[in-house]
């Protein structure tokens, strides 16, 4: 059977904005009648009266499709711009086409696990699956012991080894079960073993296609962690079908997996839990600006968890290149986005962050919550998100390129306890400042963030 094309259809009945974006790109906000261009799913749209998002589910072995203007006034079409076709030989099932409206932006949240819903439940048991935050080693057997211990003093879960630790990725006589002589693995698994941090080695690609079934048994007699899938192809329907494959496998054989680069998720997280993130994203690496940081709530995070690879300063390096916010919105990002593998100190060496009093929130801060609430937003503008784990809040408030102030009622605090919030701002220049107020449930929390700025805060309730 062969697929030329997909007839769905979007017939708005008004004028809608839409944000569109590639993968790893910047958004573009136009109307749809002016699209030049195609866009990713999800895709968000708002014209003032509505805000809708528009996505997809379960895609296992279809093609990567995207939606361009249509037809009609008004109206989008999904297309295939990555193939000309959609071959099966037996039966098929399409991916999910799946529309959210609500009044305001924060709303699109409440749909935010349509996809995940949509998608069929595992039988495996996911006790073993330990999420958390980890740091990126350089290609050396001391920098990797070096961030096992930065990392246990954190509370980080993992480290890990990325492009280059087998050689040059990308060539055919790489092989990602050697390791380069500069890294002793045994040793720095063993001493992450001894001191309850596991490590993370990524694959290529090529490396991947070549040895996925030989290194999954060798991964785990050496004991490591997880997976970072690396420039896998995200956009065909050959490459969708055979990640899928690799995912069930990396799945059944319990590592953890983060799939980087253009592949976004359609809630397989649910049907593969041991897949934890992937990017699909404009993160740190490639110096989102403040609107980018405002704008990614709305958009890429209504399909599911992202790794926005992190960076932040030490005394010996501002990562100015990277970094187009300020510190404090670096820290409440960490609560707004959500990824329950989330890279942080992404280019940083870890014996250069003596600035403990800057990075001591990322010792508290989780990765997986029990509760969340959007408290305020404006797609591109500003974004206020409380999460909850266990009796303990933490809000994270950005700013885009313009100042701003509101109050949000804490309603979601238990009423009759007392609460100690811990506020982690900037201050003047770069300086982080740090401060202490006692709260209760009803209260109004007054925001006041600069343009580019932010807010990191935790909640405590006062035994």
């Amino acid at each position: 059977m062969k697929i030329q094309q997909e007839v769905t259809r979007f017939n708005l009945t008004e004028p809608y904005k839409i944000y569109q974006y590639h993968h790893e790109s910047v958004f573009s906000p136009v109307w749809i009648d002016s699209l030049s261009n195609s866009c990713d799913l999800p895709a968000t749209l708002e014209n003032g009266n509505y805000c809708l998002s528009i996505g997809e589910a379960d895609n296992r072995n279809f093609t990567k499709a995207e939606l361009q203007r249509g037809g009609d006034p008004n109206s989008l079409s999904v297309a295939f711009v990555r193939d000309t076709l959609v071959k099966y030989d037996a039966g098929f099932e399409t991916p999910w086409r799946t529309v959210s409206v609500c009044k305001d932006a924060i709303g699109l949240h409440q749909f935010s696990s349509l996809s995940i819903k949509l998608s069929p439940p595992s039988n495996i048991d996911m006790s073993k699956i330990i999420p958390g935050k980890l740091i990126r080693s350089q290609l050396n057997t001391q920098s990797g012991l070096d961030c096992i211990d930065l990392a246990k003093k954190l509370d980080f879960k993992y480290i890990m080894f990325d492009a280059g630790w087998y050689g040059p990725e990308r060539a055919l006589s790489s092989d990602p079960r050697v390791v380069i002589p500069e890294i002793d693995l045994p040793k720095v698994i063993a001493y992450g073993k001894q001191n309850g941090i596991g490590v993370i080695l990524y694959i290529n690609y090529i490396g991947l296609k070549n040895h996925l079934d030989e290194i999954l048994p060798v991964y785990k007699q050496w004991g490591i962690a997880g997976l970072k899938f690396g420039f896998i192809d995200g956009f065909t329907q050959n490459g969708l079908t055979w990640l899928t494959e690799a995912i069930r496998k990396v799945n059944e054989a319990g590592l953890l997996l983060n799939i980087h680069d253009n592949y976004k998720p359609t809630g397989l997280s649910r049907s593969f839990p041991y897949l934890l993130t992937q990017e699909g994203i404009r993160g740190d690496e490639n110096s989102p600006d403040a609107f980018h940081t405002t704008t990614l709530p709305f958009t890429r995070f209504i399909a599911g968890a992202a790794d926005f690879t992190f960076c932040y300063p030490n005394p010996k390096n501002t990562f100015s290149k990277n970094l187009k916010v300020s510190k404090g919105q670096q820290l409440a990002l960490t609560v707004i986005y959500f990824s329950p593998l989330q890279s942080v100190f992404w280019y940083g060496q870890p014996k250069d962050y003596t600035n403990y009093d800057d990075i001591e929130f990322f010792k508290y801060v989780p990765t997986v919550w029990d509760e969340t609430v959007y408290l305020a937003g404006g797609i591109g503008k500003y974004i206020s998100v409380a999460r909850r784990t266990g009796n303990t809040w933490f809000i994270g408030n950005a700013a885009g390129f313009n100042d701003w102030k509101q109050t949000v009622k804490l309603n979601f605090l238990k009423r009759g306890k007392d609460y100690m919030a811990t506020v982690y701002e900037d201050g003047n220049g770069s300086v982080l400042w740090k401060r202490t107020i006692k709260l209760k449930a009803g209260e109004k929390l007054q925001i006041d963030v600069k343009g580019k700025g932010g807010q990191a805060i935790i909640i405590r309730p006062i035994n």
